[in-house]
């Protein structure tokens, strides 16, 4: 009885994890669309492929210039393909950044969305 009672709310708490970071997730796009600004941003890096690829952007906000860097992009149904393009040539891309939100997201060529 002792253990059942320690080990239920953790057993708990590991399954409802996915769902908390997916919230969480979920509250950061919706704070940048509804706040952020479209910017101009050249790609400075990419690194690692998959879903936790990172990408280093120069930013160039309605201040001046900020470089940052974010993870965690790859899930999202980029073409990579384009964004290597961009990165080689140094082609500006179009994202949504907020200064707040740990993440952007880039304008799709294609559909002109946001992802």
């Amino acid at each position: 009885m002792f253990w059942v009672i320690f080990t239920a709310p953790l057993v708990l708490l590991m399954l409802a994890m996915p769902f908390m970071l997916w919230r969480e997730d979920k509250k950061r796009l919706e704070r940048l669309r509804s706040e952020g600004v479209i910017c101009q941003a050249v790609i400075k890096q990419i690194v690692g492929r998959g879903p936790n690829v990172g990408i280093t952007f120069d930013i160039e906000t309605p201040s001046g210039r900020v470089g940052r860097g974010f993870g965690g992009l790859g899930d999202r149904g980029y073409d990579f393909a384009r964004l290597t393009d961009a990165f080689a040539t140094g082609k500006p891309v179009e994202i949504l950044y907020h200064p707040d939100v740990p993440t952007v997201m880039i304008r799709d060529p294609a559909g002109g969305d946001f992802r």
